[in-house]
């Protein structure tokens, strides 16, 4: 017996040895795509879905009203709108390609829920435009720019609507595809609607919108992705009497909402009135800001960035109710702590600080 197998595989070693190697070789194979597959899958469920990898700081794909609030004294009178090619909690991963889209601007007003456009044979009866108008400076990350003013122009004729889309065979508004970058709308109100926001007696029985809508062209061509879209108008906050300012997670505000370790990223509102000196701070080590955001939002240049010392980063900053009375920050985690760190809202806390009144040492 032990003869004839010395003599089988003799005579066959040749076949057994390919054998035997391409056994090794389908195992590692097999291998390598299961691992694959599933370090793909845990990239998925960290970092989002696709979808939201074309987003806004207003438009959203339900398409609802979006109030821009204001004070009596904060002076402000609009707000700016972002369209990014990456998620609003997290703008390390951006979409992979770019994305070309048309932008559709309207002015109108809800009847109810439902936003109705107005145009030149609007009768005055349904709705009073008056002298209200709302300027739009669209600026794109590749240089374009172009400034619309809806409603109200004297001496001019009325522009109730407007859409951004090609030049030709080009696109006028493009998102790359190799880096996380935002295009910008800045939305300026006429004072009159500020007024009669505050006012005893309303000078408008109505407000007005501008409803922004951004889709994807042709939208077939972009897996996951959809339109998003806003009604945008001025809207009154609370009125807040003493001098504070607060900082807290936006989705911690919100009644109902999901638990920290069911997201990747993070919304941070700081909002009061007053004015004076504060302090923001965090630790890298759970959680890291978007820069963007920080340089937008709390005007900062780049050299101006914190650097991190004793475990945390810290800004110290002005705050004046009269020229801002909220600042919308964006935190995402820095991906070097597992998610029992992130397990609720007050282990959260603990990665980010906001102090007022904040007086040096």
């Amino acid at each position: 017996m032990t003869h004839k197998l010395k003599k089988f595989i003799k005579r066959y070693w040749t076949l057994l040895w390919i054998i035997a190697a391409l056994a090794v070789m389908l195992s590692a194979v097999v291998y390598a795509a299961f691992t694959k597959t599933n370090k793909a899958k845990s990239v998925v469920a960290r970092y989002g879905t696709v979808s939201s990898r074309f987003s806004s700081n207003y438009l959203e794909e339900t398409g609802r009203e979006k109030p821009v609030y204001v004070t009596s004294t904060d002076g402000k009178f609009g707000d700016t709108v972002l369209i990014s090619n990456y998620s609003q909690t997290n703008p390390t991963f951006h979409y992979d390609t770019v994305i070309n889209y048309k932008l559709e601007m309207k002015l109108g007003y809800l009847n109810g829920s439902n936003f109705v456009p107005i145009n030149g044979s609007t009768s005055s009866d349904v709705f009073d435009l008056g002298e209200r108008y709302i300027i739009a400076r669209v600026t794109g990350n590749n240089g374009f720019a172009k400034t619309v003013r809806f409603g109200y122009n004297s001496g001019d004729s009325i522009t109730y609507e407007d859409t951004i889309y090609k030049s030709g065979d080009n696109y006028l508004l493009s998102l790359p595809g190799t880096a996380s970058v935002s295009d910008a709308i800045e939305l300026e109100f006429s004072a009159d609607q500020k007024e009669s926001l505050f006012a005893e007696t309303p000078t408008y029985d109505k407000k007005l919108y501008l409803e922004i809508t951004a889709t994807p062209d042709p939208l077939s061509s972009y897996t996951g992705l959809t339109a998003l879209s806003a009604q945008i108008c001025l809207a009154q906050s609370a009125k807040v009497e003493s001098i504070t300012w607060t900082g807290d997670y936006n989705e911690n505000m919100s009644a109902g909402g999901k638990s920290p370790d069911e997201l990747d990223g993070y919304n941070y509102v700081i909002q009061g009135m007053g004015s004076g000196t504060a302090l923001l701070r965090w630790k890298p080590q759970y959680i890291e800001a978007n820069e963007q955001f920080l340089l937008e939002e709390l005007g900062l240049s780049i050299g101006q960035l914190p650097t991190e010392s004793g475990g945390w980063k810290t800004i110290v900053f002005t705050v004046d109710s009269n020229a801002k009375n909220r600042y919308d920050l964006q935190f995402y985690r820095s991906g070097s702590e597992d998610n029992a760190s992130y397990a609720t809202w007050d282990d959260m806390k603990n990665y980010v600080e906001f102090v007022f009144p904040y007086t040096a040492n």
